[in-house]
């Protein structure tokens, strides 16, 4: 995780902040500055109290373009295993659609948000898949992989957008209301996953009572046999009858028609009612992500992998996909269709909706007042019941109630992965969530792929163990990292952790777990890596030099600004204003005249110019609330015409522009 708590370069150390003179200083801003500045104000978003409305407003309509986008895509999807199960067609379009989301995550979500913006990111992405639903009308390898494949290029801009578009919004509402980021983005992902896991009720209701109409195929007891624990790829056996054929493909163009309606809505939805994210800072946020490209990204997410966290993560991340495949492609097929009929599919998966959609909701509170451990466990206790079950079940169409007991436990372990891993990797990852989301979609989806896969490879016995195996990995990585917070959270409650090594601030994280502390080691480490320390031994002791002059000019500062004895105070300040800042603007630009690139280091910019600038124009400006100041900063026209000349480098001046809000 490559997380900086605030400014590495300018922040204060923790005793600055306490003292009662400093309260209002932000040191966020590319050079610290006081936020009372008209210039910073201009950049700070400012709500009505009312806006909490028309944010959840938001959240609902987001949710709702996903219901009724996923109401078809779902339904359809939990099908095709049955509807096409010759050669495989069925499982292989499941596997494409993953496949390709794989490749997608690593190169289009960030490029598709910066050139679209997130709103019609979402727009764009819920538009690719009606290709999937217009290839229902003539299922031929030729027609399904391809539209597949477009969904899952689309898949990821669509859930890396949303995702985004949640966290951003939830992070704004909690600043407004100020209450927990964390308990914030759960609610939000709960009232997501609502929406989202209802669209299996209506998405099976829909297909069910289309299918349930006309000619029905039912099971013979030569398949019956074959059905549940026992089956394997190609036992589902095919229809000669004519009549029944048409009559099923009948039933799957209505179905597709009725699939493009719910898409086209959503875009509707999505495109009318939901404000675009530039309302609520999305410019700032996206500038303050680097601007990956392809290659980029894979390295961000590989890098990602390295953090101890992630690794813990991977196993659950997969299983969730794991589970949710063996749902839509095992049981459909397996249980449901072989032993009691294709038709009665879209029942069964309306309980699981059911209690998906309620229970996604319902967790949120549940974290809040228990925290995850407990909601972990018990998704990981239902879901090892319910794999116990179906390896001593056998499935017939006597025992119905038996297929919707199993579907409504596996809703409700699948609402606690679905709501809870989501929210975690927000949690855990905050200053890193476009590689952390790109690992989480990564994983699952590989979760997903294995599972398609494997449906045309493996007997449902061998799956079921896989399934165990996996979620034990999975709960022991979580186990782990809950471990890890809670002692993280302990130690910092007790007045400092092991992420704040002197137990102050800046503190960086590097990406690869390692942290350093102090301001100047912090700006040293990144101008190594940015090529802005100099070029020779020489030019990097000269960076150091000045940054420390420029650092003991602060130091003065500090000194007066903590001296409780007044009567001094008149003194210091008339020192430094008249002698020590005086001295200090003449030295540097000393310095600058004699270099002939007008910098104070070689031929180029370097981290000294960005600190000695930033740091004296905080020094002056602090003085300047002083009340007996005497702004003696303008006596120096030639330090303030090189002060704007870095602050107006292309790099800085648009990272100025740009630069995030931050909590800190």
């Amino acid at each position: 995780m490559s997380e900086s708590h605030s400014n590495p370069a300018f922040e204060l150390e923790d005793k600055e902040k306490e003292n009662g003179n400093f309260e209002n200083i932000d040191l966020n801003n590319g050079f610290a500055s006081s936020k009372s500045d008209s210039d910073l104000n201009n950049t700070m978003p400012i709500y009505d109290p009312k806006e909490t409305r028309r944010m959840s407003k938001n959240i609902h309509v987001v949710s709702l373009g996903f219901l009724l986008l996923f109401t078809a895509y779902n339904g359809m999807s939990n099908l095709l295993s049955s509807f096409y199960h010759v050669d495989g067609l069925g499982t292989y379009t499941n596997a494409t659609v993953y496949a390709f989301l794989v490749l997608s995550s690593l190169f289009i979500p960030s490029f598709a948000m910066r050139k679209l913006t997130v709103k019609w990111t979402l727009v764009a992405s819920i538009s690719g898949y009606t290709l999937y639903m217009v290839a229902q009308y003539h299922a031929t390898f030729y027609t399904m992989l391809p539209a597949a494949a477009m969904v899952g290029l689309c898949a990821a801009p669509l859930w890396a957008s949303k995702s985004f578009y949640l966290t951003h919004l939830g992070n704004q509402y909690a600043e407004l209301i100020s209450d927990k980021v964390e308990i914030i983005i759960i609610r939000f992902f709960g009232i997501f996953f609502m929406y989202f896991q209802s669209s299996q009720i209506w998405g099976n209701i829909i297909s069910s009572t289309i299918l349930s109409t006309g000619k029905k195929l039912t099971p013979n007891e030569t398949q019956l046999e074959k059905c549940g624990v026992k089956f394997c790829p190609g036992d589902l056996e095919t229809t000669d009858d004519d009549d029944l054929t048409k009559d099923q493909e009948r039933k799957i163009y209505i179905y597709s028609g009725v699939c493009l309606f719910c898409a086209f809505s959503a875009i509707a939805i999505i495109s009318i009612f939901m404000d675009p994210l530039t309302r609520y800072g999305e410019k700032e946020r996206i500038a303050a992500m680097n601007k990956k490209t392809g290659f980029d990204l894979i390295m961000a997410t590989t890098r990602q992998m390295k953090n101890p966290y992630q690794l813990l993560m991977i196993p659950l991340t997969i299983f969730s996909g794991l589970e949710q495949g063996f749902l839509s492609t095992d049981f459909t097929q397996a249980f449901i269709t072989c032993s009691w009929g294709v038709h009665n599919v879209g029942y069964v998966l309306i309980c699981y909706g059911i209690v998906d959609s309620v229970l996604s909701i319902s967790f949120g509170p549940l974290v809040r007042n228990y925290g995850r451990l407990p909601v972990y466990s018990l998704g990981a206790v239902i879901n090892y019941s319910m794999v116990g079950t179906m390896l001593a079940w056998k499935p017939d169409a006597d025992t119905p109630y038996v297929f919707f007991i199993i579907a409504g436990f596996w809703g409700a372990a699948d609402a606690v992965w679905q709501t809870q891993i989501n929210s975690l990797y927000g949690v855990l990852f905050p200053a890193n969530e476009e590689a952390a989301f790109s690992n989480y979609r990564l994983w699952e989806s590989v979760g997903f792929i294995v599972a398609y896969i494997s449906g045309n490879l493996l007997c449902v016995r061998v799956k079921l163990i896989v399934l165990i195996v996996v979620l034990t990995l999975g709960m022991t990585g979580f186990y782990v990292v809950d471990y890890k917070e809670r002692v993280r959270r302990r130690k910092l409650a007790a007045g400092g952790g092991s992420e704040y090594p002197w137990d102050v601030l800046p503190v960086l994280e590097d990406g690869e777990g390692r942290v350093i502390s102090q301001h100047l080691a912090i700006i040293r480490y990144l101008a190594t890596k940015f090529g802005l320390a100099g070029k020779t031994d020489y030019e990097m002791a000269k960076c150091d030099e000045y940054v420390e002059a420029a650092a003991d000019v602060r130091n003065e500062l500090l000194n007066y600004l903590w001296d409780t004895d007044d009567t001094d105070k008149p003194a210091a300040l008339e020192k430094m204003e008249t002698k020590i800042l005086p001295s200090v603007y003449r030295k540097y630009m000393d310095i600058i005249k004699r270099n002939e690139s007008g910098y104070l280091v070689g031929n180029g910019i370097t981290y000294a110019d960005i600190y000695v600038v930033s740091i004296l124009e905080y020094v002056t400006k602090r003085l300047r609330m002083e009340p007996k100041s005497s702004n003696t900063f303008h006596d120096f026209p030639d330090f303030i015409e090189y002060q704007n000349r870095i602050f107006n480098y292309p790099g800085i001046k648009t990272w100025i522009e740009n630069r995030p809000i931050l909590p800190y």
